[in-house]
């Protein structure tokens, strides 16, 4: 595969898999998404360009969900000129801190420490447990050679 091709897969995969992530919750957009005004270049039909005002809030679902239907009727350039799009728009909203990313993979590692936790206590107790078998065993050892008898046992070998 070419450069150029492979950068534009690359875009193509870093939206999706935004979207991915936004749609798990592991990417949020924070409240004050509703107030970062973009200033939007519009043409009118008869050439002037004037602009437009919205919340970057607005501008990020209208990328998605023009993005979303783009990549199922439209050709790969244009579903390529949309994921452009959208990842300046995710960019920009990285950059202006109203995306986080991992919000819930905190949340999950915070889980895994509190799991790690519990199953080394456990360690400790199983560890305790056997060393008390281990004991136990040696006493009944005891016991039976005091008494002449034969040691057995369903876990050695038998000959």
């Amino acid at each position: 595969m070419n450069k150029t091709l492979e950068k534009q897969s690359t875009v193509i995969n870093e939206v999706e898999e935004f979207i991915k992530r936004f749609h798990n919750g592991d990417s949020v957009v924070t409240p004050d998404a509703k107030n970062l005004i973009f200033t939007i270049p519009k043409e009118s039909k008869l050439g002037i360009t004037s602009t437009v005002q919205r919340n970057y809030a607005d501008v990020l679902g209208w990328a998605i969900a023009t993005y979303q239907f783009r990549k199922d009727t439209s050709s790969y350039h244009d579903q390529l000129l949309i994921a452009y799009e959208v990842l300046d728009d995710i960019e920009r909203g990285r950059t202006q801190g109203v995306i986080k990313d991992n919000i819930r993979l905190a949340d999950r590692f915070k889980d895994c420490q509190d799991e790690n936790k519990q199953l080394k206590e456990t360690k400790i107790q199983l560890e305790a447990e056997i060393l008390k078998l281990k004991r136990d065993k040696e006493e009944l050892d005891k016991l039976v050679d005091e008494l002449g008898g034969k040691r057995t046992s369903i876990l050695e070998r038998k000959d």
